[in-house]
């Protein structure tokens, strides 16, 4: 089984090399994988040379431009890699009778819900990157209904790896007496590393035949804010003694940072049917974090206390 992975340099596609099997369902697989710079997804024909050239049964799409705020001033490119770049491989993999997995975003809901997201409900996304990712909903699914095509819903996605909040937080903690933190934005993280076991179990499930839904929504378990997530991060950091110093964390609404892209108040996920359809529970977010923690490698850890 060949299977290709776009954006292989991000937090997911990290993941997914830690993650993957030596074979599914007895059958040997071979990973080719794709950063931006060998695959812009800006660019059809780029697209449709790699699936004709590869001609893999699976793609695995974690590629995308993931600068929230930058979206807003850079919507043309934005537009391009998140809504048509999942087109175009789907157009050609369809060609071929690939199949893809595509990782979408909580960011394509308005967050004026009360009650976490089913799949079903209406899109309305209030930024132009959850713009984008919408766009590339409803050209695989809406006006064109691709076979074998999935789209895989998350939201703040954390690892031990790359560029995001949990590592954000960490640096800042050992720098700072004092940071803010939002506390308006309410929803749940995805341990990166969970979510790529799921993506090698769905992939696995819909290969001994099972029918997968279209859509799917998977977080980590419980419902926080950023500035829950901040405080825990703090908490386990001072309980296993890797920050000594005391830093207060101020938790303040979305206004506070003026940032050129709104966020949804409000975007929590059903993932419950994901969790049942696949027989996996992942672990409270809080239990994630202190994981998180946990797999941080020394060297990093030795740079950090030597901050």
């Amino acid at each position: 089984m060949k299977i290709l992975i776009t954006g292989v340099s991000g937090q997911l596609g990290q993941h997914l090399l830690l993650k993957k099997p030596s074979k599914i369902n007895s059958e040997e697989i071979n990973i080719i994988c794709t950063s931006k710079k060998e695959l812009d997804l800006s660019k059809e024909s780029a697209c449709r040379e790699l699936i004709f050239k590869i001609n893999p049964d699976w793609v695995i799409n974690c590629g995308a431009y993931t600068s929230v705020d930058k979206a807003e001033s850079e919507k043309e490119i934005a537009y391009l890699i998140n809504g048509k770049g999942p087109y175009f491989l789907a157009k050609y993999l369809s060609e071929i009778g690939g199949k893809l997995l595509h990782i979408s975003t909580d960011f394509v809901f308005d967050g004026k819900n009360n009650e976490a997201y089913e799949i079903n409900h209406p899109l309305n996304p209030i930024n132009h990157y959850g713009k984008s990712k919408a766009l590339a909903e409803k050209l695989l699914i809406s006006e064109n209904n691709f076979a074998n095509i999935y789209v895989l819903r998350t939201s703040w996605v954390l690892s031990n790896l790359g560029k995001n909040f949990f590592l954000t937080i960490l640096n800042l903690l050992s720098k700072k007496d004092a940071i803010h933190v939002v506390n308006d934005q309410i929803g749940c993280i995805t341990s990166a590393g969970n979510l790529a076991e799921l993506c090698w179990k769905i992939i696995k499930t819909e290969n001994n035949g099972v029918v997968i839904p279209k859509i799917l929504h998977f977080s980590d378990s419980g419902i926080c804010n950023w500035f829950d997530v901040a405080s825990a991060i703090y908490e386990f950091s001072k309980k296993k003694k890797l920050i000594t110093k005391k830093t207060e964390i101020i938790p303040v609404k979305s206004e506070f940072f003026n940032l050129p892209a709104k966020r949804p108040k409000f975007s929590l996920l059903n993932s419950q049917p994901t969790y049942n359809l696949f027989n996996f529970y992942p672990m409270h977010w809080r239990n994630s974090l202190e994981s998180l923690l946990d797999s941080l490698d020394k060297e990093y850890l030795k740079n950090f206390k030597n901050k």
